[in-house]
């Protein structure tokens, strides 16, 4: 049985909150990880510092089925969060509702609804965008 973290999700109704959120936080307090991912200075976003090292711990920590950054990308972006490339080439991801100490905010985090290239009326979109070129 593993040590509860500091501002670990656990007793915070987690059972409303989507699991790849919590393991997510869970990751980004865990200090054994600050080399691989960590709050920024502020603790409003987070910042994944070794993509490569992420990547290997991905399918494990966060519940994702494939080991591929771009994966967790989507799936953070799927939530809502922001992301940007600092100057030192690190990813920084943010969300208003994930911050450091502040586990009860991941409650009000929504998944965004149909999200993905088969959005209703997508098609009808594309097309009309499409005739409007010619």
């Amino acid at each position: 049985m593993t040590t509860p973290l500091p501002w670990t999700v656990q007793g915070v109704a987690s059972a409303q909150i989507p699991t790849f959120l919590t393991r997510t936080f869970n990751m980004v307090n865990d200090a054994k990880t600050n080399a691989i991912i960590s709050w920024d200075k502020t603790g409003k976003s987070f910042v994944v510092h070794d993509v490569n090292a992420l990547c290997q711990r991905l399918p494990k920590i966060a519940g994702l089925f494939t080991p591929s950054f771009g994966s967790f990308v989507n799936e953070l972006s799927i939530y809502g969060f922001a992301g940007a490339i600092a100057e030192d080439g690190s990813y920084v991801f943010s969300n208003d509702a994930f911050q450091r100490g502040k586990p009860e905010m991941l409650r009000t985090i929504r998944r965004k609804e149909n999200f993905g290239r088969y959005r209703r009326g997508s098609t009808r979109a594309s097309a009309a965008s499409l005739s409007m070129a010619q």
